[in-house]
């Protein structure tokens, strides 16, 4: 079954660490025969040549805003043909794990899956990073009833599901934040019969980007984890909530 690899990138400059996380993702997947596509808003048009350079599908951001933008990914995506997509952001040692995550999937277990960091997952990221995590994973687990690792961000689905991708916005469905609309997603398709699972992985975070993030922590940085926590989680309950999730 065919797969594609799908992430959404947005740099200033073909300086930026995270530039080369995603070049790293992307380089990886086609040399082992995947899929790529990307929406892209980088002002530089390196990035986008790079991109091309790799062999990557690429699709110009025209959508304003998190939740516009990921939506307009997943709906040019479902041009393409492959049996499986792959969401993530930039994290170069995603690809190696596509195998262990696909599964469910292929083996005709599963619609959804999202995969959840091990002990040994964690311990590869900032402290700061983890604990906040954690948190909100904590109170998507209590509202929903599922303890699924949705603060990881990777989510892979059959192409049948992606419509619950492109369709999902959680301002209009359920009065909240359209961000993070591949949280929501699996939960509404879940509400309609999906089957959603979980298989643990060992994924690492980029050193380079951990010493990055960690030289730079100040409480501006704090204060956007903060924010995104309290989006995220009021996503959860309100999500939870209009579709009686709760076990």
């Amino acid at each position: 079954m065919s797969i594609a690899l799908l992430t959404m990138t947005y740099y200033a400059n073909v300086e930026e660490t995270r530039f080369h996380l995603a070049c790293q993702m992307l380089g990886n997947a086609k040399a082992v025969g995947y899929m790529t596509a990307v929406l892209d808003g980088s002002p530089d048009d390196l990035v986008s040549l790079a991109f091309e350079r790799i062999g990557t599908v690429i699709f110009k951001q025209t959508a304003q805003g998190m939740g516009p933008a990921r939506r307009e990914l997943f709906l040019k995506a479902s041009a393409n043909k492959p049996g499986i997509f792959l969401w993530s952001e930039e994290k170069p040692d995603i690809v190696r794990l596509i195998p262990q995550i696909v599964e469910p999937i292929a083996r005709g277990w599963a619609d959804i899956v999202i995969p959840f960091r091990t002990d040994k997952s964690w311990e590869s990221y900032p402290a700061y990073q983890a604990e906040s995590e954690k948190a909100a994973n904590a109170v998507y687990a209590e509202v929903t009833g599922r303890p699924f690792d949705a603060m990881f961000g990777p989510v892979a689905f059959r192409r049948e599901m992606l419509h619950y991708f492109y369709e999902c916005n959680p301002a209009e469905q359920f009065g909240t934040h359209d961000t993070y609309i591949y949280h929501i997603a699996p939960l509404v398709a879940m509400a309609a019969g999906a089957r959603v699972v979980s298989v643990p992985v060992d994924f690492y975070y980029p050193s380079v980007q951990k010493a990055e993030e960690l030289a730079a922590l100040n409480d501006a940085i704090r204060e956007k984890r903060k924010r995104q926590f309290e989006e995220c989680t009021a996503n959860y309950r309100a999500a939870a909530a209009a579709l009686n999730l709760k076990w």
